[in-house]
Parts: structure tokens; C-alpha cells; sequence
């Protein structure tokens, strides 16, 4: 099953997603510090449809909050964030509350450290789970 996917804007701190598979190929994953990765912090998060898939249509904006913890690890034991939506505003102007989260059905990303303080690095293609409730 095809899912919408995020691709991370250092610009807004935000996401702009593209279509993607639920599931991961492998435990391991190949690790970059510079490619396909972009520069992010806690706060507000925007994402942008760009390759939709049902009522997520290309061009939504979904709005959310990214958020880091101490301690947060994802499902292959690495240093993690997550990521939450609650807001989708169609092309159309049409607004919806709306329960999605950032990667997997467990809400969590993989994250890189950075060298400025107080932000991270995270992929710019990464994956958008619609969920019944919050992980």
C-alpha cells in the first residue's frame, strides 16, 4: 500500500511529503551525514503534499509539531524524533482535523545530530502514517 512521504524544507523547519511503501526493506539502513538529510529543530512543523495518494492530493498542507527527547529511540534502537499532524488544509482551501504521523504507525523518525546546537538532521523523503490514535 502506497502512503503520502514527507520531504523536509530547512527553509520552513518543516515537511513536504511524496508517495512511499508502509513497510522498511531492511533493518539497515544506509547512513549519510549530508545526503537527502536537512537541518530541523523542535517546533511547528509544515509538510506539503507533493506526490498525493486518496484525500491526501498533491499540494495539501499539513500542520503539526516536531518534538525531541532525551532518550527517544526508534524501532532500530537509534536516536529519534516525533513528529505529529493534526491539520490538513487541501489546494481547494478545504481545512480537516486530521491524526497523521511523521514516519511509521509509531510515530518516531530516525534523526542525525548536527553541528549546531539545538537542531538535528532528519531525511528529506521521509514517510506519513495516518493513525486512529497517537502513538
Amino acid at each position: 500500500m502506497n502512503l503520502p512521504r514527507l520531504s523536509p524544507s530547512p527553509t520552513l523547519g518543516a515537511i513536504a511529503p511524496q508517495a512511499a511503501s508502509s513497510t522498511r526493506q531492511s533493518s539497515k539502513r544506509p547512513r549519510s551525514r549530508t545526503a537527502g538529510y536537512g537541518l530541523y529543530r523542535e517546533g511547528p512543523l509544515i509538510g506539503r503534499i507533493t506526490d498525493g495518494a486518496g484525500l491526501l492530493v498533491t499540494g495539501t498542507l499539513l500542520y503539526g509539531q516536531l518534538w525531541t527527547t532525551p532518550g527517544l529511540i526508534d524501532e532500530f534502537g537509534e536516536e529519534a524524533i516525533i513528529g505529529r499532524y493534526s491539520r490538513a488544509v487541501l489546494p481547494n482551501g478545504q481545512e480537516y482535523p486530521v491524526c497523521i504521523a511523521l514516519g511509521g504507525s509509531d510515530g518516531r523518525m530516525p534523526r542525525e545530530p548536527s553541528e549546531k546546537p539545538g537542531t538535528f538532521r532528519m531525511l528529506r523523503d521521509s514517510p506519513i502514517s495516518a493513525v486512529w490514535r497517537w502513538p
